[in-house]
């Protein structure tokens, strides 16, 4: 009996290695379907579209894990407590796994988070990494290769502590003296033991080492590297607003700043750090679905705004010790985010494909996710 050609005819031979042309002129064959295996895709004809719910072939059915979020029939609505649940502790999920990996083979921390500036917290355990390697020790290797500080010398010095401040890193060591570092979007620190290789890239990457008896942290692709008098740090960092996760941090004083400018869009507010400091774009992106707006809405019009600063909040404290940035609750591949990184994806709420932008100034314009359905608020004219 034949069998069936990738075009569908019933005419596929032994003739169909030397010649794929289909004999009815219904497409083409291939010698994988000759031999009965998978049909190859047919030249000419076009394949029906994909499902609502993600799936590449309209056969499959919906993933398990999505048949069970129907949409609401309520229609879109503000999120709280409820939907943002975390995991602080082990979860035994591949995501922390490797990340303690990670950490083992020396990785501290880095900026590039899917191609954005570091989020608060990813600074935060940064910082608190450095601390607990360098802190109370004296450096017996130190070397600065940036231009301006060539000539400077810190062996001998004692490293107090390192802390952060927004996104900011300042290393404090002895004789008031303070080392500015900022991640941006490529840079990264890597912890060592003495005569380990490093691993974080090419040599001429390396933009600061510091080591004592037992550790080195080496700083990689650095965009912002500068020595001042720590008394002097409020020149780099005095015009950012509240922190998140700094000791200081004032709801009601970041709440003021964010309302300054009832107009401006939620996201781009949010992303200024002199409103409060510590929040990147992947936290943007979930914040406005977790309270139901795009991220083109003007902070005016965001209902119960000081539940969106709680929230931040929340957020950040609760991924501060961890990589990942997890905002479901789910820290396996793929669940951690509602919208961020799954444009074309699901809704995990309600099944619409979550929808892919921009928002931001013109001159720093920023990725953008959001689902139609479950997201009130102004969108680009492309997807209105």
């Amino acid at each position: 009996m034949p069998r069936r050609g990738g075009c569908g005819c019933a005419t596929v031979t032994r003739a169909c290695f030397k010649s794929p042309v289909c004999p009815e002129g219904l497409g083409t064959h291939s010698p994988t379907a000759a031999r009965g295996g998978a049909p190859s895709r047919v030249v000419g004809r076009r394949r029906s579209p994909p499902p609502a719910f993600g799936g590449r072939y309209p056969q499959r059915s919906p993933p398990p894990a999505l048949q069970s979020h129907a949409p609401s029939p309520a229609g879109p609505r503000p999120y709280g407590r409820d939907d943002a649940t975390f995991k602080t502790g082990p979860s035994g999920h591949g995501g922390e796994e490797r990340a303690r990996r990670r950490a083992a083979r020396g990785y501290v921390g880095r900026g590039r988070h899917d191609g954005g500036v570091p989020e608060g917290d990813t600074v935060w355990l940064t910082a608190r990494r450095l601390h607990a390697a360098l802190a109370g020790r004296e450096l017996v290797r130190a070397d600065l290769r940036v231009p301006q500080l060539a000539t400077v010398d810190l062996t001998g010095r004692r490293v107090l502590e390192v802390v952060p401040r927004g996104k900011h890193l300042l290393t404090r060591l002895d004789g008031d003296t303070t080392l500015h570092s900022h991640l941006r979007m490529d840079g990264s620190w890597h912890l060592y033991a003495p005569g380990e290789r490093w691993r974080g890239g090419p040599e001429h990457q390396v933009r600061a080492v510091l080591g004592d008896e037992e550790r080195t942290a080496v700083g990689y692709r650095l965009p912002v590297l500068a020595l001042l008098a720590t008394q002097d740090e409020p020149q780099v960092v005095g015009h950012l607003g509240p922190d998140l996760l700094g000791p200081g941090w004032d709801a009601a004083q970041a709440l003021r700043r964010l309302a300054a400018e009832p107009g401006r869009p939620v996201g781009e507010a949010l992303l200024d750090q002199r409103n409060l400091a510590g929040i990147g774009n992947v936290y943007v992106a979930e914040l406005c679905f977790l309270r139901g707006v795009t991220p083109w809405t003007p902070f005016g019009e965001v209902p119960a705004p000081q539940k969106l600063v709680v929230l931040a909040k929340r957020l950040l404290e609760a991924n501060k010790a961890r990589p990942g940035h997890v905002t479901t609750g789910d820290t396996r591949r793929g669940r951690m985010h509602w919208v961020y990184g799954r444009a074309h994806q699901p809704c995990l709420r309600c099944g619409t494909a979550v929808r892919g932008g921009e928002h931001g100034p013109a001159d720093q314009r920023r990725v953008a996710y959001w689902c139609p359905r479950c997201q009130r608020g102004p969108v680009p004219d492309e997807w209105a």
